[in-house]
């Protein structure tokens, strides 16, 4: 009895001490038992739930996880990027509103510049008309002929330049540019009207320049702006044909009826068709020149002739009935 009692007391002390150990939980035999059941059922059942679509899936998803974490990588790569362009267009805008306010100054330095401009322009243009047409007038008298090239020089690169820089759009004729260059015309019309004139354009290359110049000016110039510049140079050449030297010069310029034969056509005045029949009946008085005499009878049609002989203008209709007889008698040798 002592010893079953003792036995009994050690086995409690031992159950005591298990107890005491926090890694071991004591449960009723029961409890084990449902759990062991429970175990075994969940074990029977994961073959049902775990299928082969569940594992693929799962799988999926961890590929799924690797591209949204490759994809949150690019992302963040991409608004590193969009932040780099948008501070470039920061910088460009303002760069570019830096180049409109500097654009703006150059537009108003510009604009006071060409007003400066316009008004030293009309300044010079001004005096240069003032002078010239002075010029012109003492021109008029034989003993204040130049004897020098300059002059010739000066006209001759200020008419080409009037020419290039108004040839599609001549300014009025009332204006102070269209004056000026119909003064420069008519110092040379003047210097062509005297003899010692005429031979000082004849004998100088800068005189012939001119005249090239002029003839040139008949052709590029429009007759609309320019009718009075044209009848200044008509009758230069005129004069100037009455010069052996320079009768000589233009007859070999047979381009020169072109733009006669157009004068001769178109609806202008009366006073420049009177200049270019003066002009074309001084060129073909010397039947010498059979080329120039076979172009301008090529030119001026019988028809045109016939038109200009029952003119209006009896100037006109005389010169016309002249040539037209020149013409004819040409054709009978």
């Amino acid at each position: 009895m002592f010893r079953k009692h003792q036995m009994d007391s050690s086995a409690e002390e031992n159950s005591i001490a298990l107890v005491a150990d926090p890694s071991i939980m004591l449960i009723k035999q029961t409890d084990f038992e449902m759990l062991k059941q429970e175990t075994t059922r969940l074990k029977q059942n994961i073959s049902n739930v775990f299928t082969q679509d569940v594992i693929e899936k799962i799988a999926g998803l961890s590929n799924i996880e690797k591209e949204l974490e490759q994809t949150q990588q690019k992302l963040k790569e991409k608004n590193l990027e969009v932040y780099h362009w948008k501070s470039r267009f920061e910088k460009t805008q303002m760069d570019c509103q830096k180049e409109r306010k500097e654009k703006i100054c150059l537009q108003r330095e510009l604009q006071e510049i060409s007003q400066q401009h316009n008004l030293q322009s009309d300044y010079f243009a001004s005096m240069g008309s003032t002078y010239c047409t002075a010029l012109w007038r003492v021109s008029q008298n034989e003993q204040a002929v130049p004897k020098v090239g300059d002059l010739f020089q000066f006209v001759s690169q200020t008419l080409k330049s009037y020419i290039e820089t108004y040839h599609d759009d001549m300014p009025a004729e009332e204006s102070t540019e269209a004056q000026f260059a119909c003064s420069l015309c008519g110092i040379i019309t003047n210097i062509a009207a005297s003899s010692f004139g005429r031979d000082v354009l004849a004998d100088n290359p800068e005189g012939m320049q001119v005249i090239d110049t002029m003839m040139s000016m008949l052709i590029d110039a429009p007759t609309k702006g320019a009718s009075q510049m044209k009848n200044l140079i008509l009758m230069s050449l005129y004069n100037l044909t009455i010069n052996k030297k320079g009768f000589k010069y233009i007859t070999t310029k047979t381009s020169i009826l072109d733009p006669l034969a157009t004068l001769l056509k178109e609806e202008c005045g009366p006073e420049l068709k009177l200049h270019s029949l003066l002009l074309i009946q001084s060129l073909i008085t010397e039947h010498d020149n059979i080329n120039f005499l076979q172009s301008a009878r090529k030119l001026l049609s019988t028809v045109t002739l016939d038109k200009l002989c029952r003119s209006q203008c009896s100037d006109v209709r005389k010169v016309a009935m002249e040539i037209q007889q020149d013409l004819r008698l040409y054709n009978e040798q």
